[in-house]
């Protein structure tokens, strides 16, 4: 038998969920990816602004992932405090 729960999403809290998902909406977009090129193609591809936008943002989230993850490292390894001396 498996064990693994039939739907994942029903073992994930809901704020968990929301914060993956604005994550996510922030560095892919899957209805663009349906241009793939191929390794005969030799058109030269021009970005448009709303592409430079869209590597902005996808950087701008990584940014933010990277500095919660520095934060959440910090907290667990910093020197205990002594109490009560």
């Amino acid at each position: 038998m498996n064990s693994f729960p039939k739907n994942i999403d029903d073992q994930v809290p809901d704020s968990a969920t929301q914060e993956i998902e604005q994550d996510m909406d922030d560095r892919y977009d899957h209805r663009s990816d349906s241009d793939r090129i191929k390794s005969t193609d030799l058109r030269k591809i021009r970005l448009t602004l709303w592409q430079i936008g869209k590597i902005r943002r996808s950087g701008e989230a990584h940014r933010r992932e990277r500095a919660a993850d520095l934060e959440r490292i910090k907290m667990v390894y910093a020197p205990q405090v002594e109490g009560g001396q």
